[in-house]
């Protein structure tokens, strides 16, 4: 994900580019109601696609256009423990094994489905190195309330969990 972001600050350049991305986030901000241990309030999950959404083409580069972008990522009020994700994604013991080994070491607590959106709203000059104050992506992050009656977020049955999102996003890029 992280060179997609990269690249897609440099190709989407002009405005109402929009990069789109369903996926797994790795530690997403959690709810406050969350009666997980595992899960934990969390921004890293913003700070490293404002990272990523910068960041220089290389050191030769003196200066590089980037387009200015406005996003909004959706994940689960309650995502999944990683204590419980691993056994998912494993057929073994040992892939098991690995997959805690592997989430303990990137120090993932939790792991979410989401959507993330990035709209450009034109291009700027980025001097290589830019300071982390002057940010060229505006990033918020929204939890999708989870319908006990009708499942997980985003399923074709979920119709409240499609409408916040598409009334989310539709505020947001106004």
């Amino acid at each position: 994900m992280q060179a997609v972001v990269s690249i897609s600050s440099r190709l989407l350049g002009r405005k109402d580019g929009l990069l789109a991305i369903v996926s797994e986030f790795m530690n997403p901000l959690t709810s406050n109601e969350s009666e997980r241990d595992d899960c934990v309030q969390n921004s890293e999950l913003l700070h490293k696609l404002r990272d990523w959404w910068q960041a220089t083409l290389g050191d030769s580069d003196a200066h590089s256009s980037i387009g200015k972008g406005k996003g909004l990522i959706f994940t689960n009020q309650l995502p999944v423990g990683a204590s419980k994700y691993a056994p998912r994604r494993a057929d073994n013991e040992h892939q098991f094994s690995s997959w805690m080994q592997n989430l303990e070491k990137q120090k993932i607590h939790c792991v979410s489905p989401g959507l993330l959106y990035i709209r450009t709203e034109g291009v700027t000059d980025l001097p290589p190195f830019q300071s982390r104050m002057e940010q060229c992506l505006n990033i918020e992050s929204k939890l999708v309330p989870r319908d006990n009656e009708m499942g997980r977020v985003w399923t074709p049955w979920n119709c409240d969990a499609i409408s916040f999102t598409s009334k989310e996003w539709t505020r947001f890029a106004e």
